[in-house]
């Protein structure tokens, strides 16, 4: 007999009293059978309508170790028996220490199909449970929930079958950590000169340094919550940092008495006047300046637009064999693999001053204000310098020796954009007069440059150049220019309005700085010194250039030489050219002289070209000299102001009123300005 037909019969046949009782109870007990209960039945499912809570656990992880610290996310997920649809007062107590922590959940009305629910709690710094949380099997959860097994039926549920207990993985202590990150952006926030310096410590900007350089790191950055307080993503859990920011204007003169370094001597009042370099050596270099133990900074660095203002560097090293870095960072980045970054950071009135002692055996030196290098795997934009001085002096050493000074950057192998050097001197001097290479924003480069430039004087022994001193083959130079006048006085030297040296190509750029070299053997242009290889196109130079000196020179108003199979083109120089002296003088009011295989084309000058003393000359008003066969094309000079001299090689003579009269680009070889609409792409 099925329970229902038991409760029809117990009612039919309640005559008596006796009999009442007697169906009272068929009727409890066949109650009791249909509802599946002590007496037997198959045990209620999901598809019955049942809903219960059947665990919870915490799914999150500490950023570091196991510790949860303040600000951090710990999140408790509860799985329930079938799956839910909608909840309504959904609410979880989780125990930390001795404290309730409640984690209410919006409403929602419909649309969920999940067995789990998560409880996201975001730990305060009075949070402490070096047990680890829990969660009560009884009275921890509250709500109404919809479940997906029994349609429109909401379930109250107070209790979780199984509770949580305290777990080593889940313990909480955040006393007195601090958020390095406040604005979760992965940058740990640099206020002062203490947690400028410490970043030698932490030069992949993780935000977790280890052994005794956590310690140190921690020195000015105490209590730090993990990973510094790092959350890119905004997402309520740290993770390792991107690098650092700065979040004020620091200033190394801490005495704030107005003395800004530039003696030489320092102020031996400031804080940073003496650090591990040694007594009144001032700053050391992030990453440490010697070659054999520094290291790269390979994280992002961004200035945010804040300045650094009277960095102090006076170094006098006598490292044998082995290399000097030497700037507020020593190097960024890599050679190889990891790009170190550095933005939007102003350096005011600098003084970095490196020397290498006599008598010793060196490799090289690498110095400016930012960096003494750039790796290639290096991005530098929207830095600058304004005011100060670079200075490189190398007292030593021999064979591929090379000395380096720029006012921003000694070496540039990477990118460097949106970036300047005004009224900033850089030198690069010393016995190794061989070697010494100086630019107004970059020693040597093997990188791209773009959109920047230079307003200072430079002087080197050997290759100076107002914007970079010597420009290597893998790199170039775009929409850039350089103000400050340059001079050159070791023999065989190089001298340029932009660049000393050039082996890449110059595009969209000027110079108008005047340019001076002196010495045997001496190659000076208004823009490029020389050519050895890449090209000039697009630009020009209007600073007088002028060389006084022996052996065989090469000068002019844009570039001394063009070298063989380099071309100038769509170009121009306004500057006088002038030589004196008893050597062998190429001159030219574009260039000196033009090598085999070298090219000119859709290009003029127009300064004074003369010649003064006992050497022999070789001058024309737009090419000095020319090697046999070469081809100058649709190009002239000004033969108003230089009334009889002629040009080797072609070019035509025009007076000023025909050069400044010019017709269309012209649609025949007869026009002046035949093939002017030259494609530069």
């Amino acid at each position: 007999m099925t329970p229902r037909a038991a409760i029809r019969a117990a009612a039919h046949s309640a005559t008596t009293t006796t009999a009442i009782r007697r169906a009272a109870l068929a009727l409890l007990l066949a109650a009791t059978i249909l509802a599946g209960g002590v007496l037997g039945g198959p045990r209620p499912s999901s598809a019955d309508g049942t809903l219960t809570a059947d665990s919870v656990a915490i799914t999150s992880s500490a950023a570091a170790g196991s510790d949860y610290h303040a600000g951090e996310t710990l999140i408790a997920t509860v799985t329930f028996s079938g799956a839910i649809t909608s909840h309504t007062g959904a609410s979880l107590v989780i125990a930390i220490g001795s404290n309730n922590r409640t984690v209410t959940l919006d409403d929602v009305a419909s649309g969920l199909n999940t067995t789990t629910l998560d409880f996201p709690y975001v730990v305060t710094s009075v949070d402490e449970d070096t047990n680890g949380v829990t969660v009560a099997a009884s009275g921890a959860l509250a709500g109404t929930y919809g479940h997906a097994g029994h349609t429109g039926n909401a379930h109250t549920i107070t209790a979780i079958t199984a509770g949580l207990t305290a777990q080593a993985a889940n313990t909480v202590n955040s006393t007195d950590t601090i958020d390095y990150d406040t604005d979760d952006d992965g940058l740990i926030e640099v206020d002062s000169l203490a947690k400028l310096d410490a970043i030698r410590y932490n030069l992949n900007g993780d935000g977790n340094p280890a052994g005794a350089n956590a310690t140190a790191h921690a020195a000015a950055f105490p209590t730090p919550m993990d990973f510094q307080g790092c959350d890119a993503d905004g997402d309520g859990t740290l993770a390792a940092c991107t690098g650092y920011e700065l979040t004020a204007n620091l200033d190394f003169d801490t005495n704030e008495n107005g003395y800004t370094h530039q003696s030489g001597t320092g102020d031996a009042q400031d804080d940073w006047y003496t650090t591990t370099t040694g007594a009144g050596a001032g700053w050391n270099p992030i990453g440490g300046h010697v070659e054999t133990t520094h290291q790269d900074y390979e994280a992002i660095f961004e200035g945010n637009d804040h300045t650094i203002s009277n960095l102090y560097i006076n170094l006098n090293t006598n490292t044998s064999n082995s290399a000097t870095f030497v700037g507020l960072f020593a190097d960024i980045g890599t050679a190889s693999g990891v790009t170190g970054i550095v933005r939007n950071v102003g350096l005011i009135n600098p003084y970095v001053n490196n020397t290498r002692a006599a008598g010793s055996a060196f490799n090289f030196s690498r110095t400016g204000a930012l960096a003494g290098r750039a790796n290639t795997r290096s991005a530098v934009s929207g830095a600058y310098v304004s005011g100060g001085s670079v200075t490189s002096t190398q007292n030593g050493g021999g064979g591929n020796d090379t000395n380096l000074a720029g006012c921003l950057l000694g070496y540039a192998g990477g990118t460097v954009s949106d970036s300047y050097a005004a009224s900033c001197a850089a030198t690069a001097t010393g016995s190794l007069a061989a070697r010494d290479r100086a630019g107004g924003l970059v020693g040597q480069s093997g990188a791209t440059i773009r959109d920047s430039y230079a307003t200072g004087d430079v002087s080197a022994d050997v290759v100076a150049g107002g914007l970079i001193g010597w420009a290597q083959t893998s790199g170039q130079i775009i929409g850039s220019y350089a103000t400050g006048a340059v001079s050159s006085s070791g023999n065989t030297n190089n001298a340029g309005g932009l660049v000393g040296l050039l082996q890449h190509n110059v595009i969209g750029s000027y110079a108008t700085g005047t340019v001076s070299a002196s010495g045997n053997g001496s190659q000076a242009g208004g823009l490029v010194g020389s050519m050895l290889s890449g090209g000039i196109s697009a630009s020009y130079a209007t600073g007088a250039v002028s060389i006084s000196s022996g052996g065989t020179n090469y000068v002019g108003g844009l570039t001394g030489q063009i070298g063989s199979n380099r071309n100038v083109a769509a170009s121009y120089a306004t500057g006088a050219v002038s030589a004196s002296g008893g050597g062998t003088n190429h001159v030219g009011g574009l260039a000196g002289r033009i090598s085999a295989g070298g090219s000119l084309s859709t290009s003029y000058a127009t300064g004074v070209v003369s010649t003064t003393g006992s050497g022999t000359n070789s001058v024309g008003g737009l090419v000095g000299s020319i090697a046999s066969g070469t081809p100058v094309t649709n190009s002239h000079w000004d033969s108003t102001i230089n009334s009889g001299l002629s040009s080797a090689g072609g070019g035509s003579a025009q007076t000023t009123a025909n050069l400044q009269m010019p017709e269309t680009y012209g649609a025949t070889s007869s026009e002046l300005y035949f093939g002017w609409n030259t494609n530069l792409d």
